[in-house]
């Protein structure tokens, strides 16, 4: 095998011409001297990548029970069960059912009407909660 030839000696590193540095800002760090601002590289839009949801602004994600899209309709129904200590109950609707939901409708405490009770019949707007299930609001005794 040939020698190698002797390497050239190295400049010190005080002689080096500086490097720009290289770093990204993640979304929530604060950008600086070093840092760009998150959305300045890549094509990312300033204010970084778009979410699904409300503008900014809304006080947070809309309720399900206030998103018209979410609602099925007004219906007919006898309530299964309610427990106010619990805070919940539940009503059958057969009309739901034969739409292909066929879980009992979720009635909350806070869309009861008073004195509700097991067997009332019930009037009330279905909308499909964030577990897509049925849920009751506007809930009135027949």
């Amino acid at each position: 095998m040939a020698p190698m030839a002797p390497m050239a000696p190295m400049a010190p590193m005080a002689s080096m011409a500086p490097m720009a540095p290289m770093a990204f800002a993640a979304p929530g760090l604060a950008a600086g001297p070093f840092m760009p601002p998150y959305g300045d590289f890549q094509g990312v839009p300033p204010g970084g990548i778009p979410q699904p949801g409300p503008p900014s602004g809304t006080g947070g994600a809309k309720r399900k029970w206030d998103d018209p899209s979410a609602e099925l309709g007004r219906f007919r129904g006898v309530v299964k069960s309610f427990n106010g200590t619990k805070g919940f109950g539940f009503i059958i609707c057969e009309e739901l059912q034969q739409q292909g939901y066929p879980q009992d409708v979720f009635l909350g405490q806070a869309q009861a009407p008073p004195m509700c009770q097991a067997g009332a019949n019930v009037n009330f707007t279905a909308f499909l909660n964030e577990r897509s299930q049925p849920q009751a609001k506007n809930v009135e005794i027949i």
